[in-house]
């Protein structure tokens, strides 16, 4: 049975770019990321904490972390590259005449100047969504085609052994990450479990294989995962309650 779950957001009508905008300078100075440089190699940012940081980088452009997320670069005169090792990250771009390329997944995107997410979770699966102007998409198992194009409003997915998915029209809700807001469709409910312990030090854990695969739709905000037990347990009429180590368990 499809359980189905919904969070209205006041706003919700506005212009992308306004919300993502706003988004974006509500988190830029929050707190520094760990950063640091191995001998000879590029420059590491880390995202050790329970919310979204954004750094800028020193050719004025931005890159925002996810929670638990990290990313690498090395700009020389000619190129800038960067790293997405995990997570999730926001690129806003600064036009500087040098191309902007992310490797992820073993595939690249490469920019000049323009605003978009990468995702990469632990199966080697990326997911490129564009915000604004455009890249090229290059899957590693596509390395011998030219690169896709992929335009504002639009977004794609790659894999270590599989060429590009289709391109489809970026979900606004999806991308508003950054504010904490992410949205399933008959997703299990341990996938958004899972998701929402990326920003919180103590854990949702859930009682049962019959309740983790439990399918659930609906839009969520991650980043408080207390508040998300709750809601969960009310929508799906569990119990929620904590063990020693404070970790929230949800159960029948």
């Amino acid at each position: 049975m499809l359980i189905a779950a919904c969070i209205v957001m006041m706003g919700l009508a506005w212009p992308l770019w306004i919300m993502l905008s706003s988004n974006d300078r509500a988190i830029t100075d929050r707190g520094p990321i760990a950063s640091s440089k191995s001998l000879g190699g590029p420059r590491m940012l880390d995202n050790p904490h329970d919310r979204a940081v954004a750094r800028r980088l020193s050719d004025g452009s931005t890159v925002t972390l996810d929670a638990k997320s990290q990313v690498r670069f090395a700009f020389t005169s000619k190129a800038r590259d960067i790293w997405l090792d995990g997570g999730r990250a926001r690129f806003s771009v600064a036009h500087d005449g040098r191309s902007f390329i992310v490797h992820a997944g073993g595939g690249t995107v490469t920019a000049t100047g323009t605003l978009f997410d990468i995702s990469l979770n632990r199966d080697g699966m990326v997911q490129v969504a564009l915000i604004e102007g455009s890249v090229d998409v290059q899957p590693i198992a596509a390395a011998s085609t030219m690169p896709r194009k992929l335009m504002a409003g639009n977004m794609i997915g790659f894999g270590p052994k599989a060429a590009a998915s289709p391109i489809t029209a970026l979900d606004r809700i999806q991308a508003r990450w950054i504010g904490g807001m992410q949205e399933f469709d008959g997703a299990p409910l341990s996938q958004i479990v899972a998701a929402a312990n990326l920003y919180g030090s103590r854990p949702i854990i859930v009682q049962g294989d019959d309740l983790r695969s439990m399918p659930v739709s609906g839009r969520f905000r991650l980043d408080t995962p207390e508040r998300l037990a709750v809601n969960l347990a009310r929508i799906l009429d569990l119990s929620v309650a904590r063990n020693e180590a404070g970790a929230l368990i949800l159960h029948r």
